[in-house]
């Protein structure tokens, strides 16, 4: 049986260029990784979705890190970061 998602907690720490940090956690249901996958990859494209501070700081030169903090379903994934800048 492939469990299609599972739930997580996740930090997620967004900093700006203009000085404005933001640290959120919440809760988010993503798909797993797949069998034998990059977790780097995989954080990347599932975790990165749910940083930023919306239309305010669009165009804001930012670092973006979301942090898995809890997973019941995979306690493997605890730990796992995914960074990005844009």
């Amino acid at each position: 049986m492939t469990i299609a998602t599972i739930p997580l907690t996740i930090r997620v720490q967004s900093t700006y260029i203009t000085g404005d940090f933001f640290n959120r956690t919440i809760d988010v249901t993503v798909p797993p990784p797949t069998p034998g996958a990059d977790l780097d990859e995989w954080a990347t494209d599932e975790l990165l979705t749910y940083t930023g501070e919306g239309d305010q700081y669009s165009g804001v030169e930012a670092i973006y890190q979301a942090t898995v903090v809890a997973s019941p379903a995979r306690p493997d994934l605890i730990g796992i970061t995914a960074s990005g800048q844009g």
